[in-house]
């Protein structure tokens, strides 16, 4: 089968644009100008295929999808664990399933998910099968994911996700979030402040 990558843009106006390359000098180009770790710390991104050549500034973006076999999330350095995207559906299956422990019983290497809502209205939902015990800070060290410009996520299909942090509108964590430890969390951001509501559903 012939490889391929596919690149998903997501605006903070709602717009989604598809790119998709299968010449490889093209795609070992592509992929090597759009590090996932630096890609909205760039001044403009700058994405081709065969029928369209279009310029992006990274302030109006929410997401970019790196549809490949090249990157996996796990590729990437993390402190607890990896997050991967999961279907709504099981998303709320697994947190139901939480919700009926008791919190302070917990394992430290209990599961750990996510609910995020962009400027754009878009919602994504991560799991974090955590790989090594987390502290009494646990929900320090979850937010400290979030000081980064941006989020590395593994796709339910292939490849990755990387969300621009500067346009996360809100974020729920589960296991619920201890009521002293609910806040405005700040983000990063070029030229301006922006802060996500941290909440509990």
């Amino acid at each position: 089968m012939k490889e391929s990558l596919e690149i998903r843009v997501y605006g903070i106006d709602g717009a989604m644009e598809v790119f998709v390359q299968d010449d490889p000098e093209l795609m070992n180009r592509t992929l090597s100008e759009l590090q996932p770790t630096t890609l909205f710390s760039q001044d403009q991104i700058l994405l081709e295929d065969d029928c369209l050549e279009k310029l992006f500034v990274p302030a109006l973006l929410t997401r970019i999808d790196l549809i490949t076999d090249r990157f996996s999330v796990w590729d990437f350095p993390f402190a607890l664990g990896a997050l991967e995207e999961l279907a709504e559906a099981e998303f709320d299956e697994k947190v139901r399933i939480l919700q009926g422990e008791k919190t302070k019983d917990l394992p430290g290497d209990t599961p750990v998910y996510l609910d995020l809502e962009m400027l754009n209205g878009q919602r994504l939902f991560l799991g974090m099968q955590i790989v090594a015990g987390l502290p009494q800070a646990r929900w320090n060290r979850i937010y400290s994911l979030l000081k980064e410009r941006r989020l590395i996520f593994g796709l339910r299909s292939r490849g990755v996700g990387i969300l621009n942090l500067s346009n996360l509108l809100r974020l729920s964590v589960h296991p619920d979030i201890p009521h002293h430890q609910k806040r405005l969390f700040t983000l990063p951001s070029d030229d301006r402040e922006s802060s996500a509501e941290v909440s509990q559903l």
